[in-house]
């Protein structure tokens, strides 16, 4: 804020704008493609090196102008240009969002190149947000400011905290009653629907399982148990609510829209109010969806699905760069219309013969603009057309699904919480990231019960054991005690009741077996380790209650 930089502001804003244009317009295959040997020309007017000198200055004023103690000096106009400082900000910080978006999905830039942490004392920021948030103020604070505008400045596992510090507060306001349920075993989605969609979802909720002749299994909180098998039924594509890439990332069908639109062509009213009445109910399931998903993060349980990336990107509000993003959804479609976009060859776009519509399962080709069945793509529309059929089934398809989810994820969770994290971060709190097992974390939060202690004979062997698993295999013990294949975001103490192992007698010819609802694992006491090892592993394979 120094007058004597007042020359320096308007080509420093006059580029960053430039290049947020120059950002949006340009494909990921056209960044840095002559540097990473790709066969497509680069249109990036700035080098890897420049880059990322470009967008540490970036980084460094929006982080000065987004922490300042007093915002009122945002109100002022900036030297030499005629702007406020709120202006200056905003579109410094813009720019540097695209550019960590981009640097997001293919990364480019040095591993900690994003973060202030050297700068800042992360315990006395951390508590000045959640201060700040407690304060529910009306003017722009400091470090919710940095937050949720600029949340890669500062360490996930930092903002993991500060989210789950927000989330206790939030809980302490919260005075609903407990709510009290009970859910029959191989009807726990249905139930589930049928019992918890009006009531708050943010209070505490009472769920007993019922056997299938009528005998209660368990009576406890919402639990990892409950939310594993809630989501196993809901996210079953069987059921045609979700659909899935490449990879298995989840997305939302899109066939209440393709209801919605076939109940347009009916004539009889009976029929308009029935297929009206399914779009109504599939709906209700998104939104429930949603509720549950936003509960499971509000309570710190894991959800255990991956969601496509386009999907994560509406959490947070972003932008989207359509062309791009349609990767995670259908990537044989963007590649073609990568293709179309390098093609400039009048006659080779005539004999590819594409019009202005979309093919649409079970129905007629969708028109992108009036008349497009009878429009061809050419040289000088195909931008438009690709932006289009971008746009469609990246948006337009899932919109009243996606609506749907999120106004019940909001029901929950501030959408002002999201926009703290990316793509990775919130897969890593839906619990679908494949997080490490740190075995002595584990340890050092286990607790004993019976004979056993953490100096015994056999508990010494099961951790040596244990210590000798693939991540996989311990993951699956983890699974096979906890319900959950993924450790707590911020280790093991966050882990409710702890992780608990009993003795079960001398006899050696059981397996271990484990009581999910509490944690906890009991085997007999074997006399050597590679006995404990292959009961072990076979007990966990088994799936042995």
């Amino acid at each position: 804020m120094d007058a004597a930089f007042s020359s320096a502001w308007p080509p420093l804003l006059l580029l960053s704008d430039l290049y947020t244009r120059s950002l949006l317009a340009m494909g990921d295959d056209e960044l840095f493609s002559i540097e990473y040997n790709t066969t497509t020309a680069s249109r990036n007017q700035l080098t890897r090196i420049e880059l990322i000198d470009f967008s540490k200055k970036l980084l460094n004023i929006a982080y000065a102008l987004w922490s300042k103690e007093d915002q009122r000096v945002m109100e002022e106009r900036a030297p030499g240009i005629n702007l406020k400082w709120e202006d200056v900000r905003e579109r410094v910080t813009i720019c540097l969002q695209v550019i960590h978006a981009r640097d997001s999905r293919n990364p480019f830039m040095p591993s900690d190149h994003w973060l202030v942490n050297s700068q800042i004392d992360m315990n006395a920021f951390t508590e000045a947000a959640v201060s700040e948030e407690q304060s529910q103020a009306n003017y722009v604070s400091p470090r919710l400011g940095v937050l949720n505008n600029i949340p890669f400045t500062i360490p996930v596992d930092v903002r993991k905290s500060i989210f789950q510090r927000f989330v206790a507060n939030d809980m302490v306001r919260d005075k609903s009653g407990k709510t009290r349920v009970s859910l029959r075993r191989g009807s726990i989605a249905q139930d589930a629907f049928d019992k918890l969609e009006g009531v708050d979802i943010k209070a505490p909720i009472e769920i007993t399982i019922v056997d299938e002749i009528g005998q209660e299994e368990a009576s406890d909180g919402v639990s990892e148990a409950f939310f594993s098998i809630f989501f196993h039924e809901v996210f079953n594509r069987d059921r045609g609510f979700w659909l899935a890439n490449e990879k298995q990332e989840l997305y939302p069908s899109p066939h209440a829209t393709k209801r919605e639109l076939s109940c347009r062509d009916v004539v009889q009213d009976s029929a308009v109010d029935y297929s009206m009445g399914r779009i109504e109910h599939d709906l209700k399931w998104y939104h429930f969806t949603g509720r549950m998903v936003g509960k499971a993060i509000y309570e710190g349980h894991f959800v255990g699905v991956s969601f496509a990336g386009f999907f994560l990107n509406k959490w947070f509000g972003k932008q989207e760069s359509f062309l791009d993003d349609l990767q995670s959804l259908d990537y044989d479609l963007w590649q073609g219309l990568v293709k179309l976009k390098r093609c400039t060859d009048p006659q080779d776009l005539k004999n590819y013969s594409i019009y202005f519509s979309i093919d649409v399962e079970g129905k007629e080709p969708h028109d992108l603009i009036p008349n497009g069945s009878n429009i061809a793509v050419t040289r000088e529309n195909r931008l438009q057309y690709i932006q289009l059929v971008s746009r469609y089934r990246l948006s337009e398809q899932i919109k009243l699904q996606t609506e749907a989810f999120f106004q019940g994820l909001l029901d929950v969770i501030d959408s002002r919480f999201f926009r703290m994290f990316s793509q990775q971060d919130v897969t890593d709190l839906l619990g679908s990231a494949s997080l490490p097992i740190d075995l002595v974390d584990l340890r050092r939060h286990t607790e004993y019960e019976g004979l056993y202690h953490d100096a015994e004979a056999s508990v010494t062997a099961f951790w040596t054991v244990v210590d000798s698993f693939d991540q996989d295999e311990r993951r699956a013990l983890l699974k096979f005690v906890t319900s959950c294949s993924r450790p707590p975001l911020l280790g093991f103490k966050d882990l409710v009741p702890n992780f608990t192992i009993c003795d079960a007698g001398s006899d050696e010819q059981y397996l271990p077996t484990a009581n999910k609802c509490h944690n906890l694992l009991k085997f007999p006491r074997y006399k050597s380790e590679q006995l404990l090892r292959n009961k072990l592993l076979q007990a966990i394979y088994a799936g042995c209650p």
